[in-house]
């Protein structure tokens, strides 16, 4: 028995939701616009058109076509397409139900399998499909139902922002160790904090090295940023820094604070998306080639709608949208399958070009009477809008655009470098004032989640893996001392923890807390240890460097406190401490 094609029952299963919606919404704009229906409208349009030449009878649904539809021909098709308000308004088709499928199928693909708001993005400047179908195809993907997740749980804080490009950066490597591509196992993940934009490159190892080689072919196309995060802790950063001046004499950069996963956000998940595209990708592609793949998603990624800065992460640092070759360009698909020469192309284009004049042409009105009319409303296709008053003006005569105005002249590049610039920055500006509208938000949500501190209040104090030791106490019990800009400083027995704590990392203790908080500087790992039974945090590392007797005197740190190297000792090269 042969096996059923699931791209097959995914498209039949989306049809028969898409009918049944169809059901529901007789006599109603809300219906699919099927092939018949767009051959009416575009009936209605040109006799509108005669009607209007001819000086006949005018009536207010001939005003109605002419102002909502239009019609564009390239290469000997006609196509419906939306009335545009300006010349410089996108050129939007109408498609056929029929059609729905094969469209979002490749549009959906193209932008790693993303939800609905990255189609209707990829979408709206070039065809109108409604966004129910668009919903409904998300919802029946096959290949999406792999990558669903639970709603979160966790409490959210505000992300790391930037005013401009390359102002700071994130980089944070992905395991993937246990399906390694070949030598490749590890993806570098660098991610620019203003614009979203990310870098994506295959290593072979995590060592500082390898990772400032990728980190400098990246700075070498984009330029280097002021300030440089990582997840892997502060000394890891150094090293890449380190690595990257030898490189790079020229290059001077900061690291910032060690961020922890669950209050970085933003370079977290992007990690998830990167992983839910790969993982999309393979199997559509059916190959585990993920080190070439990886460019194909950066690329998805890039180029697809990011719901906080609102626009594209391509589009806010270059100011325009990306452009795929012909596909992305007004030319219908079925016609570029037909080219063959430079020659063909350059003929289509011209008559797209023409169209787009034609679909811009306005009506000249010198007519001193005007006509209040109103538009019927009934079941028909011809009336599904409420009563409008329409002040209607005869027209005269009509316009075509000369396709050679729209040529630029020489002397005006130096201003379209201008408008460029300005675009440039609209954008980024736009997504600057995204993200800090998004960071606001997160903040009001832990607010309500967390009600503030008082000075006083007896708290307790997570303490990271990094900072105790495998069976150290996991909390440390204190008291609120100080509060400023939105921060709490923490009294222990021990001492005053010199670091700063957010709100979600302090939780309230119902119990009091009766020690006196002395009023002496400490480290929390300081507090920890003073409390702990093992003498707290106890992991030790080295950095030796091979030689004859590596690891094998007090310069060693690991030899010195009387334990083995590990794993994490000098990037887990062999030596005699093992």
């Amino acid at each position: 028995m042969a096996l059923e094609d699931p791209t097959r029952s995914f498209k039949e299963t989306f049809y028969e939701k898409i009918l049944e919606d169809d059901e529901r919404h007789q006599g109603s704009t809300r219906k699919s616009w099927t092939r018949q229906r767009i051959n009416d409208v575009m009936n209605n349009v040109k006799n509108a058109r005669v009607t209007m030449l001819e000086r006949g009878t005018k009536k207010s649904m001939h005003y109605y076509w002419l102002a909502k539809y239009d019609i564009m021909e390239t290469g000997g098709e006609e196509y419906l397409i939306f009335k545009r308000k300006a010349a410089d308004d996108p050129i939007i088709q109408i498609v056929a139900r029929e059609d729905y499928f094969d469209i979002l199928l490749s549009a959906h693909n193209s932008c790693g399998h993303g939800g609905r708001d990255k189609i209707v993005y990829s979408l709206k400047s070039k065809l109108y499909i409604p966004i129910r179908a668009i919903q409904l195809f998300v919802a029946l993907c096959p290949t999406c139902d792999a990558k669903r997740h639970a709603p979160r749980k966790s409490i959210d804080t505000r992300p790391t922002m930037a005013q401009d490009f390359n102002i700071g950066g994130q980089v944070d490597l992905i395991d993937f160790q246990s399906c390694s591509d070949g030598e490749f196992k590890w993806l570098l993940n660098y991610e620019d904090n203003a614009t979203k934009f990310v870098s994506l490159r295959p290593l072979k190892s995590k060592r500082a090295s390898e990772v400032a080689m990728e980190l400098m072919k990246i700075f070498m196309t984009f330029g280097a940023p002021y300030i440089l995060q990582s997840d892997n802790g502060r000394e890891f950063t150094a090293n890449i820094i380190e690595e990257l001046t030898a490189m790079w004499p020229e290059f001077k950069i900061i690291h910032g604070s060690p961020r922890r996963p669950e209050t970085q956000g933003s370079v977290e998940r992007s990690n998830q998306d990167v992983e839910n595209m790969l993982r999309m990708w393979m199997k559509d592609n059916k190959s585990t080639n993920w080190s070439v793949g990886c460019y194909y998603v950066q690329y998805n990624k890039n180029s697809s709608f990011h719901r906080i800065i609102g626009r594209s992460p391509y589009k806010a640092l270059f100011g325009n949208d990306p452009k795929a070759g012909l596909g992305d360009s007004k030319i219908p698909s079925a016609l570029l399958e037909t080219f063959e020469s430079e020659q063909q192309l350059k003929i289509i284009s011209d008559q797209v070009s023409d169209s787009n004049d034609y679909a811009a042409t306005t009506l000249t009105i010198q007519s001193d009477k005007i006509m209040n009319v109103q538009i019927p409303k009934d079941e028909s296709e011809e009336a599904q809008h409420e009563d409008v008053p329409v002040s209607i003006k005869e027209p005269e005569e009509t316009h075509l655009v000369d396709v050679q105005v729209l040529i630029n002249k020489p002397e005006e590049t130096q201003l379209e470098a201008v408008q460029a610039e300005q675009e440039i920055s609209f954008q980024r500006n736009q997504a600057h004032i995204g993200i800090k509208r998004a960071a606001e938000i997160m903040i009001e949500d832990t607010a309500k989640k967390l009600k503030p501190l008082n000075v006083g209040s007896n708290i307790l104090i997570n303490v990271p893996k990094v900072d105790r030791g495998l069976l150290g106490t996991k909390n440390i019990r204190g008291r609120v001392v100080d509060f400023r800009n939105g921060v709490y400083r923490v009294g222990t027995k021990t001492g005053t923890i010199k670091s700063w704590f957010p709100r979600h990392q302090l939780q309230e203790s119902v119990d009091d807390y009766h020690d006196d908080v002395l009023d002496v500087p400490i480290s929390l790992r300081e507090a920890v240890r003073n409390e702990s039974m093992f003498g707290g945090q106890g992991f030790q590392k080295c950095t030796c460097k091979p030689a004859p007797k590596q690891c094998f005197t007090n310069r060693c740190a690991c030899y010195k406190n009387k334990v083995l190297c590990c794993s994490k000792c000098h990037s887990n090269l062999s030596c005699i401490n093992k």
